[in-house]
This record gives structure tokens, sequence and C-alpha cells, in this order.
């Protein structure tokens, strides 16, 4: 049985089809998979590309209802006669015979493809009768049955299983349902839980929409995730059905319920020998479930079937097969066997020994989180001095992967006479970087019994630098000089990152390069000194080889265990990507980061690169999408103490409503400044300060208080004296320059800025070219203002492009001169439909994101052209949203007529009596019928509308009309008329009146190269589908019309 990708069985489907249309076979085909995976979508999708009479019915349908709704043909066999009136009036055939008879009646109605869904419904009769069916109109050429079926079909049929949509297509799926970008939260929950099975993920969001789980304001989608094991009721229904199914074949319960247990991936033989079964049986169970379509590649066939069969299991059979998997694992993978402690109901010294074997095992094999997870696990069966050792050393190692369970383990073991002390020190270092540094530092004093004074400024100085308190631990560094002097790795690295945070990059330098020539230093303590190193280089301006080193570090922490040194060091390296205006890459880079500081636990962290992503889509033009971003970050970050992470999120809220400028951005803008700076004075981060204070300028700039700003810009210029923050003096410069243009000095404001756009050389290149346009703006210079929109153009910046356009409107994209600004009617909205379809207005196009969109546009475009007023609502429920209840469908349809009329002005989209119709847009294709002009074409009609609607008829009326225009352009343009008969080859390949008009223009425009070459590709092109073309072009121009040979 073929196993092909979906592109694959299409392309083979069409192939078929094709076959039985060209009468050269007859053909029986069978797709089949999973409930939901899309068969008669695609079977469906199928069919509307065939000539051939299509009839569709249930397989579970009587035989005479079939037979009372296929025409009879002129002429039958007598026996072919007598059995159909045996078999109208109810009378049982046997079922070859039976089969002979209808295969006989398609055979009279050639070409004809007879549809049936659902094998797997039909009784042990019925399946005979297709079986024997499918023997039969193999036999006759033009005659095709096509079946679907969730269960593996009979060996008669050529059979196709349909797996699940790669993820991407998944994700591409989902969109173009909800026509809205889903948040990427959404996408990612939903496309993990549905599998790639399409109905699964249509019916997740219906219900999630309906739950109140995924909402749209009107302006975007917002997403609250379900709870742990949340499913719609539709598909749990289809996946308790398919389980009942598989339940009630020999032996099928005892192996579902163990693999719901096992983890995936044993093998068969310990599969089998947990279950209590030979291998022979549970092969031959795995082949009979196969069939059934719940089990595919030794695995349940959905992810979900797991979790359902896993739902249905009694305590009693848990703990049964739970001990079975222990008796059978616990000498070979102690590790594997340890999973199934808590149910077996052990006795605790057992249990113990258990979990320690497999902590053991597990370090050995280098997984050092699985191993400390054992150990918080095996804690529960142990006592006193025993029970805190293995809390403490649980804790030390989900330190860096888990930071809530390891602190948690760290405060019961603080309890322990013994290990108290060390205890509370790494339960102080868990609160710090949780963010509360003052818990962590009322739990650290307890730790000092040995009055090591270093020890004591060390463990402070790293507290500090955990809780991100980076002008403290700045601060306490230079009060504390004995800590340069220390020996800990840790609290040099602590020194390190403190400095290199406040661009304090040479003394970092120095005071790492100690840290790595320190003996017997930890794995762990050298990948924070190497990921140090290249922050410090991306710090510097050297992004790219920043950028290469993140990269290469990541998996090294990831392989020792330290997944929050991997988050950090995945969130620099999305720094050093924006750096080098790589933005996309960069927000992707930053979503990596999020998962991974979610993974650890650290809820900051999350909140924090997520803000940073926000900052992405800020510059890529993605408004909303950055907003709510930053107000999540916000409310996280809100809930911990105050830190120059909660300052850096107000301060991008706050130039983001500058560049987007919604309504009150100049409010909105100012309120996030003043929270930035007061944050920032709290904490007392000069850094952060300086940054404010620009955000805070920039804000009153927008406000018309120029002198304010100056002020500001003063005060900048003050404390990166004091603090030696060269990094910031641009910022100062800039913030000075565009106060001055504020209070009219031009001409020092000009300058102030063109020496910013210097200095800034060789660091933020986004935002040397943000400085760029303001000094274009300033000087006047369209010439510069156009050179900087083609740079932000190519890189997706749409946000540079949005400000340029903003400063300077009238600029064309295609030359740098001004445009006349003479008063005139705003341009209509142009649809372009003659190839891929875009919409234009004043020479601008404008983004027609989803099929959903470009679907309504060209049904009622479609109306328009064949002359009708309008289409119904009804009508485009049905061609838009086949696959929803009127009540969504219709909520649904009258977002897409909001979203569009939006984009293209309200009169763009008239509202009817009984639906809608199309208002004041101009399109190509009516252009093309009122000036006959054929350069308006550069493909088919309506080229890339997948939508459901009267386009098949619509695109034969132009496809003529343009044969004719072209066939009167072979005197005057024969190169014109070539090149239209090759648009129309493309939309008809095998249509022979194309392929001579596209000879005859060639032949006239003396191209006997491009003509030899054309007529070769037909000829190959025909002989797939079984037609030969005469070996020559000048035979076959010689044949009479509609003749090959």
């Amino acid at each position: 049985m073929p196993t092909l990708s979906r592109p694959e069985i299409e392309r083979d489907l069409y192939n078929r089809l094709r076959s039985v249309a060209l009468r050269q076979r007859g053909a029986a085909l069978a797709l089949w998979g999973e409930a939901g995976i899309g068969k008669s979508y695609l079977v469906q999708a199928a069919l509307r590309q065939t000539v051939s009479r299509t009839f569709t019915f249930r397989v579970s349908t009587p035989l005479p209802t079939i037979l009372s709704h296929l025409p009879r043909p002129r002429k039958l066999s007598v026996w072919v006669e007598t059995h159909l009136e045996q078999l109208q009036t109810g009378e049982l055939l046997e079922p070859q015979r039976t089969a002979k008879t209808l295969a006989a009646l398609l055979s009279g109605l050639a070409p004809v493809i007879l549809h049936l869904e659902d094998l797997h419904e039909a009784g042990a009769d019925r399946l005979a009768f297709c079986t024997e069916l499918a023997k039969a109109v193999q036999r006759r050429r033009g005659t095709g049955l096509m079946i679907t079926s969730r269960f593996s079909p009979p060996d008669t049929f050529e059979a196709y299983r349909l797996g699940p949509l790669e993820p991407p297509e998944f994700r591409t799926m989902l969109e173009k349902i909800s026509d809205l970008k889903l948040p990427i939260d959404a996408l990612d929950w939903v496309s993990l839980r549905a599998g790639g099975n399409p109905l699964f993920g249509l019916e997740s969001l219906r219900s999630l929409t309906r739950q109140g789980h995924l909402w749209n304001d009107g302006q975007q989608w917002h997403w609250r995730e379900p709870p742990a094991g949340w499913l719609p009721v539709t598909v749990e229904a289809l996946l308790e059905e398919a389980m009942h199914v598989a339940r009630g074949v020999p032996l099928a319960d005892t192996m579902l319920n163990t693999a719901a247990l096992l983890p995936p991936g044993l093998d068969n033989g310990l599969q089998a020998e947990v279950a209590g079964l030979s291998l022979a049986q549970w092969r031959e169970g795995q082949a009979t479930l196969e069939q059934l379509g719940t089990w595919h590649d030794g695995e349940f066939s959905h992810p979900l079937l797991r979790e359902v069969a896993a739902r249905g299991l009694s305590e009693q059979q848990r703990q049964r097969l739970s001990r079975r998997a222990l008796d059978t694992l616990q000498e070979r993978d102690p590790a594997a066997a340890a999973a199934f402690v808590a149910d077996a109901g052990l006795e605790p010294q057992d249990a113990l020994t258990l979990l320690i074997a497999a902590s053991h095992r597990a370090r050995k094999a280098g997984n050092d989180v699985q191993s400390a997870r054992w150990l918080a696990a095996a804690a529960a069966y142990a006592a006193g001095e025993q029970q805190a050792e293995l809390l403490l050393t649980a804790s030390r190692g989900l330190s860096r992967a888990d930071l809530e369970q390891a602190a948690r383990l760290a405060e019961q073991a603080s309890l322990s006479p013994r290990y108290g002390s060390e205890a509370r020190r790494l339960w102080a270092e868990l609160l710090a970087t949780q963010g509360q540094l003052g818990e962590a530092e009322r739990v650290l004093p307890a730790v000092l019994t040995d009055g090591d004074e270093a020890a004591h400024l060390g463990q402070r100085l790293i507290l500090r630098m955990l809780a991100r308190d980076v002008a403290g631990a700045l601060s306490f560094w230079n009060e504390q000089p004995v800590l340069a002097q220390s020996c800990e790795a840790a609290v040099l690295i602590a020194g390190g990152r403190a400095l290199t945070s406040t661009m304090h990059l040479k003394e970092a330098s120095e005071v790492l390069n100690r840290a790595s020539s320190l003996p017997n230093l930890s794995a762990a303590d050298q990948l924070m000194i190497e990921t140090q190193a290249a922050t410090i280089l991306l710090q510097r301006g050297e992004a790219k080889p920043a950028a290469e080193r993140l990269g290469e570090l990541v998996p090294k922490l990831l392989a020792i265990g330290d997944i929050y040194g991997a988050a950090r060091a995945r969130h620099n390296q999305a720094v050093a990507s924006e750096r080098l205006s790589q933005l996309r890459e960069a927000a992707e880079l930053g979503l990596q980061a999020a998962t991974l500081y979610a993974a650890a636990g650290d809820q900051r962290g999350y909140a924090t690169v997520r803000a940073a992503v926000a900052w992405d889509y800020w510059h890529l033009g993605e408004y909303q999408e950055a907003e709510a971003l930053l107000q999540e970050s916000r409310e996280l970050l809100q809930a911990s103490e105050p830190t120059n992470l909660l300052v850096e999120c107000e301060g991008i809220l706050s130039l983001l409503y500058l560049d987007w400028s919604p309504p009150l951005a100049a409010e909105l803008s100012s309120f996030h400044a003043q929270k930035a700076l007061s944050v920032a004075r709290q904490i007392s981060d000069p850094v952060q300060i300086v940054a404010a204070l620009y955000d805070l300028g920039m804000a009153r700039l927008r406000q018309g208080r120029p002198a304010e700003a100056l002020a500001m810009s003063e005060e900048m210029n003050h404390l990166c004296g004091v603090h030696g923050l060269e990094g910031l003096t641009v910022d100062t410069l800039c913030c000075r320059a565009l106060a001055l243009e504020g209070l009219g000095q031009i001409a020092e404001a000009l300058k102030l800025l063109r020496q910013a756009e210097v200095d800034n050389e060789g660091r933020s290149v986004m935002f040397t070219k943000k400085i760029g346009i303001e000094v274009a703006r300033l000087s006047c210079d369209s010439q510069k203002a156009h050179d900087l929109l083609d740079w932000f153009s190519e890189r997706g910046m749409q946000n540079g492009v949005n400000v340029i356009r903003r400063h300077f409107p009238n600029l064309d994209a295609n030359q740098a001169d001004l445009v006349s600004t003479s008063p005139q009617e705003p341009a209509l909205p142009a649809l372009f439909v003659l190839g891929k379809m875009r919409l234009e207005q004043a020479g601008v196009i404008l983004p027609l994101r989803g099929a959903l969109r470009r679907g309504l546009l060209a049904l009622l475009l479609a109306a328009r052209l064949s002359g009708h007023r309008e289409v119904s609502r009804s009508d485009l429920l049905d061609s838009l949203y086949p696959q929803l209840d009127e009540v969504q469908a219709s909520a649904a349809l009258r977002d897409l007529v909001y979203e569009v009329r939006k984009q293209c002005g309200v009169s763009a989209l008239l509202t009817t009596e009984d639906g809608y119709a199309l208002g004041k847009v101009v399109s190509d294709a009516e252009q093309f019928l009122e000036t006959a002009d054929t350069r308006l074409w550069h493909g088919a009609l309506f080229e890339d509308v997948n939508t459901q609607g009267p386009f098949e008829a619509l695109r034969e009326t132009m496809s003529a009309a343009l044969r004719t225009r072209a066939a009167g352009l072979l005197e005057r343009d024969p190169a014109e008329a070539a090149r239209l008969g090759r648009l129309l080859l493309g939309s008809e390949p095998y249509d022979l009146d194309h392929l001579r008009l596209t000879l005859h223009a060639l032949r006239a425009a003396s191209n006997h190269k491009s003509l030899s070459r054309e007529y070769a590709a037909a000829r190959a092109r025909f002989l797939e589908i079984g037609e030969r073309l005469p070996e020559r072009w000048t035979e076959f121009l010689a044949l009479p019309i509609g003749t090959t040979a």
C-alpha cells in the first residue's frame, strides 16, 4: 500500500481519474484514514477536477435507491436489464452478479465515477459486494469506483492512507479558517493537541471560541489556555467511538490499556510481556488495530487516542499494569520502571530503592535533570536526614531547570539540622531568581555559621544579579573591592554580568578572564563564562560573531541540563539578530527563549523575552500583536519586585505608541514613559534612568513640550558623563536634537542628528536608519528618504516604511522625486484578478491576507461580471464557511466584511437586501471587457482563489474572449498573441485550440526555436495522458481543427 504525502496522493488521484475520463482504464480507488483527517474534502476536490460524471452515495445506501438515481443508457444487454429490474424490486442476488450488473450499467454511462463514502460502516454483505464491484470496474474502461473509509480497505482497491497535515500546512489551515492572525500560543497549542487532524483543529477552534478561551475583540484575537486534558466534545466522541470499536477485537483491550500506560517507543517484546501476551499475539493484535485505523507504525494513530485510553483505566487496572511494568523493567531499565512506582503501590523501602537506582541510571546517562526528579520522588519515601539529603540534591539538580520545584525542595530541606544551612543558601538563590530579593535576603543570614565575611558578600552579590537588580549589583561590586579578588567562579561571573549589563565592557572582560583562569572550573561555570564573553561581543557591536557563538552554546547548555542558561543564551542570540536587522528570525529565537524560560519556571525571564519579541513585531509593523505581548509581559513583571525589566517593558510600550499613532498615542506614550522613569529612579539604575528619560522626552515632543524634552536630554548627558555610559550618548544627542528642532533651532538639530548617525555606525543598524529618517525629514532629502524606504522594505520592516510615508506622503516608491500634490478625487481600490489576485489603491499594494478575503472579493466581482446585482448571504456562507453552522458562519462573515471595509473603505462593499455587492471598486477584468487590452492579462482569471463558487463558467467565458482577441493579433502583434496563447495553455494545458493558437503565433513571429520547444513540451504532456500528437508541428497544424491524428 503506497505511503505518500498529501500532494503525492492528490497527484495520483488526479492522474487515475484522468485516465478514467480518457477511457484508458477502469479504476477502483480507496482513500482511508482516521476520522476528520480530510478524506471527503480531498476526494471531493479530486472529483471536481474530472470531466467524468460523478455520483456520490453513502456505502449504506440501499441498492434500489442508488439504481434509481443513476441514469439508464439507451442500450443495455438483456441480462443487465433483467438483473437491474430484479435489484430495483429489492431482490437479492449474489455479490458477484450484483457487482457485474452495476459495473455494466456504469460502463454504459462512461466516463463515470461512483463515489461510495464510509466503507467502515458496511456490513459483511455490503463489503463483499464492494469488493466484487472493485474487481468488475477495473475491467471496464471509463468506469471508476472511489471509496472512503476509516479502516483499511480490501486488497482489491488501489488504496491510499491519508496521514495528518504537516505543522506548517496545519497552521496555514487554521489561519485560513479564522481569516485573522491568531495568537502564536493558540496556534501552537491547537496544533499540538490536534496532531495534524483538520477536523480536530477546527472543532478545537470552535469550542475554544465558544468557551471563551479564544476570542476576538474586533481588533485582534486573544488567548487563554484551557485546563489540562481539555477536549472538544465532538473530538472526544469520535475518539471514544474509535476506542469502542477497537476494544471489541480479541486481545485489543489488553493491548490498548498496556500501550496507554507505557511510554512510547518501547519494543514490541517488552510491551507484550507487560500485557501478558506472546510476541505473536501482540503483532497479530497490532495488525488488526492497524486495519481499524487505531494503530500506525507501532503506536496509537493519534496522540489523543492514548490520552482517551489512559482515562478509561480504573485504579485497579492501573495498579495491576504498573506492577507488571515494574516486574518487566526494573532489571532492564530502572529509569523506565521508576515511572510506575506511584501507581504500583509499593512498600516505601522498595519504592525508595527503585527510585534511587533510576536516579543513578539517569545521571550515568547524562540526564542530570531527570536524575534530580527521581530523587525528589524518592524523598517522599524517606525520612530524617536521608530525606533532607535527597531533597537538597534534587533541588540542586533542578535549580537551572525548574525554579519553582527546586525552591520548594530547598525550603523543605532547610529544616534539617545537618543540611539546613546549605539548603537555605540555595533556597535564597532560587527566591532571588524568581524576583523575590527581599525574601531571599531574609533567608540568607542563617547560612553564615562560619563567619566567612567574603563568602557572605559574594552571596549577596549573586542574589542581586539573580534578581536582575543590575544597578544594585554594580553598586555593591564597586563598594566591596574584595569581591574582585574572589576565588569563587560564581562571584566573578556575577560581577562580570553586572559590568557587562551596565556597559563597563573592558572591566567585565578582565573579570571574566580571571574567572576562566580559576582551577577546577565545572563544565557549567565554563559555559556560563563563555556565554558572558559572547554577550560582551554583542554589547561591543559585534553582533554577527556573538549570534554565532551564542547559537553554538545553547545545545551545550541544554546537554548539561542548564535550561535557564540556555534560555539566556537564546535570548541574547535573538538580541544579536535584532541588531543585524533580522527581525523575523529574532522573533522566532525570542519565542524559543520564552519556551525555555517557561520550562525552567522563570516567569520574569518569560515575560522579558516576550517583551523583546514585541519589539520585533513593532518594527515589523505588527502593532496590535506587539501591544498584546507587552501588556501581558507588563502584568507579569508588575507581580514581582521592580527591576530594569519592567523599565524596558514600559519604555517599549511608550515608543510603540508613538510610531503606531493610534488614538491618544501621545497620552499613552507619556503614561508608560513616566511609569518607566519612576521605576528606574526607584531601583537607582543610571542606564535605565537615561533610557526612560529618552522615552519620556519623545512623548513630551509629541505633546508639543520641547523645553521639557531639552531638560531631559541635559539630565541624560549628565548621567552618561558621571557613570561613563558611552553607549547611551547617541540617545542623548537624538533627544537634544529633536528638542532643539521643536524650539526652532533647525540647523543645530540637523547637525546633532548627523553626528548621532555617524556615532551609531557599527552598533544598532536599525537605530542608525531611524536616525537617518529624522535627518532626511529635517533636510527635506527625498533621495535619502527613498533609499531608506528601499532598505526597510527589503527587510520587511513595515514600521520604518510607515514612518517614512508619514513624513514623505508623496514619495513615489519608484523614484525619489516628490509627486504633484494637486487636489484630486481619491483613487478607487483596484482589484487585479487576471493572474495572482491583488488589491491596489493609489499605486500602493494593500495586503490581501487570508484566502477568505480573496474569496469574498472574488465572489462579489464574479457576480458583477456575470450581470448579477448581488450575492446572497446564504450563498456566501455556503462558499466561504461550509464547515461552520449558520450562527458561527454569519458572525464570521460579518467580521470578514468589517475587515475588508476597514481596508478598502466602507463604499467598497455594499449591503443589499439579501446579501452584499461590490461597490466602488474597479477591476482589470472589467477593464479588459471594455477595452480589449490584452496587456492586462498575467495569468488565469482568479488564479489563486480556492473558494467554492461559480468561477469555472466565468473562466471559460473570459478565456474564450481572450482567445478571440489573441487570434485577432496574429498578424499585427504575433509576439503578444504567443504570450496570450501560453497563458491560455497554462490554465488549460490539454486544450488543442490553445495549442494551435500558440503555434500559429510563434510561427508568425518567426520564433521557430520556441515553436519547436513549445510543441515538444506539448507532445510530452499529451503523451502522459495517452494522447499522441504528430511528430512535427507542421503536421499538427495541417490537421483539421479538433483532431490530434
